[in-house]
C-alpha cells in the first residue's frame, strides 16, 4: 500500500500528484512515523518543485 501511494505521488498527471499529496497527513496516520519520514517526505520534497503550481503548493503542506 505505501509503494501505490508513493506512486501517486510520483505520477504524471499534476492533478493526482496534488490530490495524493493533499492526503500525506492523513495517510501517515495510518503508516506510521517511520515509513512517513523513509518514504513518503522524500517523494513530497520533490513536489516542492514541480512545475505546477498546485502541486507546489499542497507539497509544502506535506512535507511540514
Amino acid at each position: 500500500m505505501v509503494d501505490a501511494f508513493v506512486n501517486l505521488l510520483q505520477d504524471n498527471e499534476p492533478e493526482v500528484r496534488t490530490a495524493a499529496a493533499n492526503k500525506v497527513a492523513e495517510v501517515s496516520k495510518v503508516f506510521g512515523s517511520q515509513i512517513t519520514v523513509n518514504r513518503l517526505l522524500p517523494p513530497c520534497k520533490t513536489l516542492a518543485t514541480d512545475s505546477s503550481q498546485y502541486t507546489r503548493g499542497k507539497a509544502f503542506a506535506c512535507a511540514a
